[in-house]
C-alpha cells in the first residue's frame, strides 16, 4: 500500500493545483446572498464529478482485469494511457498559452433573497460541475492514479482507503476555501480577496507550468512502461 500511495502522490498534488476550482469557489463565497450554500453545491458537484471519474477508471479496470490479460499486457495499455494523457496535458498547455487572460469560471449573476432558492442552488451545482469537467488538468491526472490504485492488486479496505486519500487531496482546492473562511475569523474575508486577486492573475501561468511539468512526468513514466 505504501509504495502505491507514494506513486500516486504527486498525480494527486497536481490534480489539486487548480486556480480554476479556488478562483470558483473564492468568488462563491465572496458573493452576497448566501454564500457559503452556494459554495456547498460547488463542492458537491466537484464531489460527484471525482466520484463518477473514479467509478469509470474502476470499472474499465475490472473488465480488463476479467478478461484474459497478461501483466505485461496491462503494463502497456497502462503506459500508452499515460502517453496519451500527457499529450492531453501539452495540448491543454498549448490552448491555455494561445488563450486569453480572462477567467471563465464566474458565478452567475447575483438574485437573492433570504432563504435559498432550489433553482438558484441547482445553477451553482452546474457550476461546479462544469468547472470540474473543464478542468483538464486535475481529470488527466485523476484518472492514472484512480488506474494505478485499481491494478495495485491490494486489500478492499485498503484499495478504497486509496481512493478517499486520493479524492480528498484532489478536492483540496473545492473545500479549503470554506475552511478558511471559517477559521480565519474576520481576517477571512480579505485574505480570501488577495489569494483571488493572485490566482486570476497568474491563473494561466500555473495551469501551463503544471501541464507541461506533469505532461512530463506522464510521458517518462508511460515510455518506460512500454519499453
Amino acid at each position: 500500500m505504501g509504495s502505491t500511495f507514494l506513486t500516486v502522490l504527486p498525480l494527486a498534488l497536481g490534480g489539486a493545483i487548480s486556480p480554476m476550482i479556488v478562483i470558483l469557489q473564492l468568488a462563491t463565497l465572496a458573493s452576497r446572498w448566501h454564500p457559503v450554500a452556494r459554495s456547498l453545491m460547488v463542492l458537491v458537484a466537484n464531489i460527484a464529478v471525482v466520484a463518477v471519474v473514479t467509478v469509470v477508471v474502476v470499472l474499465a479496470d475490472h473488465r480488463t482485469s476479467a478478461g484474459d490479460v497478461s501483466s505485461d499486457t496491462s503494463d502497456v495499455v497502462g503506459g500508452w494511457i499515460r502517453v496519451v494523457l500527457a499529450l492531453l496535458l501539452v495540448a491543454s498547455a498549448v490552448r491555455l498559452a494561445l488563450g486569453s487572460h480572462g477567467d471563465t469560471t464566474e458565478p452567475p449573476p447575483e438574485q437573492g433573497s433570504d432563504v435559498p432558492q432550489p433553482r438558484h442552488l441547482a445553477r451553482y451545482f452546474l457550476l461546479g460541475v462544469a468547472a470540474m469537467v473543464a478542468n483538464t488538468t486535475t481529470l488527466v491526472l485523476l484518472i492514472p492514479a484512480m488506474h494505478e490504485i485499481a491494478t495495485a492488486g491490494l486489500a478492499p479496505s485498503s484499495t478504497a482507503l486509496l481512493y478517499v486519500t486520493v479524492a480528498v487531496i484532489v478536492l483540496l482546492p473545492s473545500y479549503v476555501p470554506l475552511v478558511a473562511l471559517g477559521t480565519m475569523g474576520k481576517r477571512g474575508p480579505a485574505v480570501l480577496a488577495r489569494l483571488s486577486e493572485w490566482l486570476r492573475t497568474h491563473n494561466r501561468t500555473v495551469g501551463i507550468v503544471v501541464s507541461l511539468g506533469f505532461a512530463v512526468y506522464l510521458g517518462w513514466t508511460g515510455f518506460t512502461a512500454l519499453t
